[in-house]
């Protein structure tokens, strides 16, 4: 099923960039990624990303849809038909570790936006470097 979505993702953009009307095949991509959309509700995220698989979401948050995807390579083929933002199942974990209220979420996500093809890395934590905590006087601006 999933070679058969993508068949349809590469009939589409060959159409459109023919300038043919493709609205009937992709309510068939459509229907067939819904099909597929079920299966995938009932997998364990683990098991998502062992497959090559990309879900289209919608998001209340961001108020749009949006990809998830199981690896950079099924991003990748995503951004090729839809360059609007993707997450990976990497990227989910992280956002997730960050616990981020939802105007963080609607930032990143603007941010994806802007910069196609970006992603989230890991948050690695860090101290202030102590020529930041001074203030131009030479005193120390934590206290």
């Amino acid at each position: 099923m999933i070679e058969r979505i993508h068949q349809g993702f590469e009939l589409i953009r060959e159409g459109r960039a023919l300038g043919r009307d493709t609205s009937r095949l992709e309510e068939k991509v459509k229907t067939l990624q819904m099909r597929r959309n079920k299966k995938v509700e009932q997998l364990r995220l683990s098991e998502f990303e062992r497959r090559d698989l990309a879900v289209e979401i919608y998001s209340e948050v961001l108020g749009c849809t949006v990809w998830l995807c199981s690896n950079k390579e099924m991003a990748s083929q995503v951004k090729r038909d839809d360059p609007e933002a993707c997450y990976t199942t990497h990227e989910l974990r992280e956002l997730v570790k960050l616990n981020l209220h939802s105007e963080d979420l609607k930032k990143i996500h603007d941010a994806k936006r802007v910069f196609p093809g970006s992603s989230l890395k890991a948050a690695i934590p860090y101290e202030v470097p102590e020529i930041i905590r001074q203030d131009q006087n030479g005193e120390d601006a934590s206290t």
